[in-house]
């Protein structure tokens, strides 16, 4: 029979999981630069603001020739954030790439179907 500590570290890599699965902010992923790239309404007609997480390597400048990827989370246009691939970005960035995690209109937050 296992010990209750198995169960209980099991149990919390499970939990730890579920959390880095979710789509929310994840601490330590902070992007370096947010812009803003559409202004659209919400259901009820309220102004929504659409941004770009863009993560960058170390000693970037805007001359520089780079590869990029640009993100788009999953949730069928329900749920999600553009935070459940600020890991993707942070370790693509490191890697030499502009990464870009990009925000759309989704039910759970906008009301939009």
């Amino acid at each position: 029979m296992r010990s209750p500590k198995y169960f209980t570290f099991i149990i919390g890599l499970w939990i730890l999981g579920l959390q880095l699965l979710s789509g929310y902010d994840v601490p330590g992923f902070v992007p370096d630069q947010i812009v803003e790239y559409k202004q659209t309404t919400d259901s009820s007609g309220g102004p929504v603001s659409l941004n770009l997480e863009i993560f960058k390597p170390a000693g970037h400048s805007a001359s520089d020739s780079r590869a990029a990827i640009v993100f788009f989370f999953g949730g069928a246009w329900n749920t999600g954030s553009p935070s459940q691939f600020h890991p993707h970005c942070k370790y693509l960035a490191s890697r030499g790439m502009i990464a870009i995690s990009a925000e759309y209109r989704i039910n759970e937050l906008h009301g939009t179907t």
